[in-house]
């Protein structure tokens, strides 16, 4: 019998795309996808045009800038620069980025420490003014909340620390900057969360965090990029 030429047939691939489809509305499903890095911040609440801004004394600021070098500068309420420099070995136009957190946290409770954490001075009049505050906190239940001790803190309400940055500046130096300045305050709730409730600020509930929250609210505002920066001068 000869052998002809055979026909190969075809594959149906009618149901390809109905598979591929599904294959792909899968893996979108069950893929974890990347996000960026970033830092948690809260901005200021929209106010009417008319509306005066609030006036706000020096000493109670604490005014970080990043210039077009991506160098640090720190103007810390009124204190002169000399103190301020050999207080902490640091010029005032290029502070690193390991003491701003230390820096921030003794701007925060108006005091000044050691790089051990002692404190050296206390109550200065270059730095925010301190009142005794006993903080209630009410849930959505009604119910309230407060240190277990039932003292007041003496807490600096009316301090305000500014972060402002040159176009030209490296937004890497930024994060590190912002990152320093946000972690001041983590720390401080978590040595409030240690003092009060023996135990680190994470391992609390929400309302005891919330409560920790109203001692050491985040005070940082970041004004719009500067094509140019104004040297710290008194």
């Amino acid at each position: 019998m000869a052998k002809g030429n055979r026909k190969v047939p075809g594959i149906n691939a009618s149901s390809t795309a109905d598979i591929s489809f599904i294959l792909l509305i899968f893996f979108l499903v069950v893929t974890s996808m990347s996000h960026q890095t970033g830092l948690n911040s809260r901005l200021p609440e929209k106010t009417e045009d008319n509306t005066p801004p609030p006036k706000i004394l020096q000493r109670n600021v604490l005014a970080v800038n990043v210039n077009m070098h991506s160098k640090v500068l720190v103007k810390p309420g009124d204190m002169e620069v000399g103190e301020f420099e050999s207080r902490y070995g640091v010029k005032v136009t290029d502070v690193p980025f390991e003491k701003l957190r230390w820096i921030a946290k003794d701007f925060i409770r108006n005091q000044i420490t050691d790089p051990l954490g002692n404190v050296v001075m206390s109550e200065l009049e270059a730095y925010p003014v301190m009142i005794d505050t006993f903080v209630i906190w009410k849930d959505k239940d009604g119910n309230q909340h407060a240190l277990p001790d039932g003292q007041p803190r003496r807490i600096s309400k009316n301090h305000v620390i500014t972060l402002t940055t040159d176009r030209a500046s490296e937004y890497s130096v930024y994060f590190k900057v912002a990152n320093e300045l946000y972690g001041a305050y983590n720390e401080l709730r978590n040595e409030l969360a240690e003092e009060a409730y023996g135990r680190p600020y994470a391992e609390l509930d929400g309302n005891q965090q919330e409560v920790c929250q109203q001692y050491f609210k985040m005070k940082i505002y970041e004004a719009k990029p500067q094509e140019y920066t104004v040297n710290v001068q008194q």
